[in-house]
């Protein structure tokens, strides 16, 4: 699916307006509600395409208006992205000076690869994050 950015009139034809959306509208001036509901409307049609559909959840905002994971959320993936950059800098014989904030997780993401490193992050019932990361090839006899 491919999404082709245009006035906020079309956005609005095109795609659903989440239902708290709509209301959080309703309570600005006609002008701005317009702009506000084909944004979130936007970025939830976003947040779906990559997996976390978003369609009744709370899409949280500064007062600007630029949306922001809600703080316990924040803090969730954090310790999950964390968890996952660790074990890929360990999985290398390397702790903190690996640089484990160079290693690229996405948000909810459940596995990748950094280099020769694959990962793993089993989010499915998991009271705490864990990461697992291993050399995907053949070590070097060092």
């Amino acid at each position: 699916m491919h999404y082709v950015v245009g006035r906020s009139e079309e956005v609005l034809d095109a795609l659903p307006v989440a239902v708290r959306d709509r209301a959080a509208a309703s309570r600005l001036p006609p002008w701005r509600a317009e702009e506000y509901a084909a944004s979130r409307t936007l970025l939830r049609a976003l947040l779906r395409e990559i997996g976390k559909d978003l369609r009744v959840g709370p899409v949280a905002a500064h007062p600007s208006g630029r949306p922001y994971l809600p703080e316990a959320r924040r803090r969730s993936e954090f310790a999950w992205i964390f968890t996952v950059q660790e074990a890929c800098v360990k999985a290398v014989g390397r702790g903190l000076s690996g640089r484990p904030w160079n290693v690229s997780v996405n948000l909810g993401q459940q596995a990748g690869d950094w280099g020769r490193v694959s990962w793993c992050a089993p989010r499915g019932g998991e009271p705490v994050p864990v990461g697992c990361a291993w050399n995907a090839g053949p070590q070097s006899a060092s």
